[in-house]
């Protein structure tokens, strides 16, 4: 299948090289500088530059409009709509910024961008050298993205109407990005895998006056490697039009700290790009993140050498929506795998304290150590909201051996209550992490100790290990929202 996906983006790419929309030396650096909208090359999301680029098979969200449309298909898992703001602080006087929006639909995730880039006011000369004034050359894009995830594939493909102004002159043109992410396309070291590829900015030559110069036109391809929750590795290769092709690597090391100060990131990122032509840590990008849901905030440094660093930041709000509905349609039938109990919505009483215990998690068909990660990523869902007081993993495994009590897993309410009573808490979370169909199916269930009732209770799923602790978090973050909600009433 990934084969033939590659074969239908590089048709596009074949049929542009017959138009002549490529340089007359396309993919080697005999083509430099014979490309106009040079802003184009850099496109927005700190997030991106703090990995050197190696984002083909991100699923980064909103962010991913101005690189891999694909990796838009992610708000159709968590649901939400983002709004995001770039600014890019380039060499000398010259900037760039960008305003995007995604938003989910039924049928996928729609996402719409303008990017402004600017090089700042310059001098303007006559024929005799004298100034006659000041102007600032100015480049635009508007784009319409669209995205879709089906079986374990998310495809989209974003359309651009760009614009350029130096002085009196004024060109225009259209562009193209399509790409495609294949989640968990292999395993490395039994962890997941994902891979990506797109093309970007296919479309007809920028004309300004009389001259008209192709589009930066690229190819990108790249993996991304889950050895971890919380780490991901990314490996990129690049073929622009204009100059020959080279690798990127990114790593990221994310920090969920369970408070309401919210998730940090740390990213490093190394591209070949221009580390034999310039002088000192041309290669080298980092960057760090930090989010304080709704709001995510990235900052990327990427220096050029002895040219010198530009700073680039990017400012992210979530807004929630309607999670679709995770149950599977087959042969005309609508299934759901497993059947959670309903929680008891009528609550007569909040005897106890507010503190909170996560057991862990029953494996079915997945490993012990991915449903105990499950089990300490809802826990830290719970932190991060503050609502609860929540017992620490070691707090929870020590009082239960000292009953006798090892693994502290439960499936049933019964189960729960005893070491409930026995943690002294007024309240405990159990659930079960499975894989079915080749989607991780995580279901979680809170129990009041004293009433002996259940008071949430959920079925999720996620295609990937990323969006399943991502899916996780949410699940401790909604519990502490419906008992907020119902406490209020």
């Amino acid at each position: 299948m990934f084969p033939k996906i590659l074969v239908l983006l590089l048709f596009p790419a074949h049929s542009c090289l017959a138009s002549s929309f490529f340089p007359k030396h396309p993919f080697s650096n005999q083509s430099k500088g014979t490309t106009g909208a040079g802003f184009l090359k850099f496109p927005m999301s700190a997030r991106a530059e703090a990995l050197a680029q190696s984002y083909a098979a991100n699923m980064g969200g909103i962010g991913s409009l101005f690189w891999n449309p694909a990796g838009l298909g992610t708000l159709s898992e968590s649901g939400n709509s983002e709004l995001e703001f770039d600014y890019n602080r380039l060499l000398e006087t010259a900037y760039s910024s960008s305003l995007s929006y995604g938003r989910p639909l039924q049928s996928g995730v729609l996402g719409l961008g303008w990017i402004y880039s600017s090089q700042g006011s310059i001098d303007s000369f006559n024929t005799l050298g004298d100034s006659i004034g000041k102007f600032t050359p100015y480049d635009m894009a508007l784009s319409l993205g669209f995205a879709r995830r089906s079986d374990g594939f998310s495809f989209g493909a974003t359309l651009k109407g760009i614009v350029s102004q130096i002085s009196a002159e004024t060109g225009s043109s259209l562009a193209l990005d399509v790409g495609v992410i294949r989640l968990q396309a292999v395993e490395f070291g039994s962890k997941s895998v994902d891979a990506g590829i797109f093309i970007q900015n296919l479309g007809p030559p920028l004309k300004l006056g009389s001259i008209a110069d192709p589009l930066p036109s690229k190819l990108q391809a790249g993996i991304l490697w889950h050895p971890d929750p919380l780490v991901s590795v990314a490996m990129d290769v690049h073929a622009p039009v204009d100059r020959s092709p080279f690798a990127s690597f990114g790593i990221e090391f994310r920090s969920p700290w369970g408070s309401r100060l919210g998730d940090g990131s740390l990213r490093v990122g190394y591209s070949l790009r221009n580390s034999s032509q310039i002088d000192g840590l041309s290669g080298m990008t980092a960057g760090l993140g930090l989010s304080l849901m709704p709001f995510r905030v990235d900052y990327a440094w990427v220096p050029f050498g002895d040219l010198g660093q530009t700073h680039r930041i990017s400012m992210t709000f979530a807004f929630e929506g309607t999670k679709p509905s995770l149950s599977s349609t087959e042969g005309g039938h609508r299934i759901t795998p497993y059947s959670a109990p309903e929680p008891d919505k009528k609550l007569s009483s909040y005897v106890g304290t507010t503190s909170i215990a996560v057991l862990d998690f029953k494996a079915e068909n997945v490993s012990d150590t991915d449903a105990s990660q499950a089990s300490l990523m809802v826990r830290m869902g719970l932190s991060h909201e503050g609502v609860f007081r929540v017992m620490d993993a070691p707090t929870v495994n020590k009082v239960l051996m000292g009953y006798g009590v090892s693994g502290g897993k439960c499936s049933t309410t019964g189960c729960a209550l005893k070491m409930g009573k026995a943690l002294q808490v007024g309240r405990v979370v159990l659930g079960s992490l499975s894989i079915f169909k080749n989607r991780y199916l995580l279901q979680v269930i809170s129990v009041n100790v004293d009433t002996g009732r259940t008071e949430h209770s959920e079925m999720a799923e996620a295609w990937t290990e990323r969006d399943m602790w991502e899916t996780a978090v949410r699940l401790g973050k909604k519990i502490s929202a419906d008992y907020q909600e119902l406490t209020q009433q």
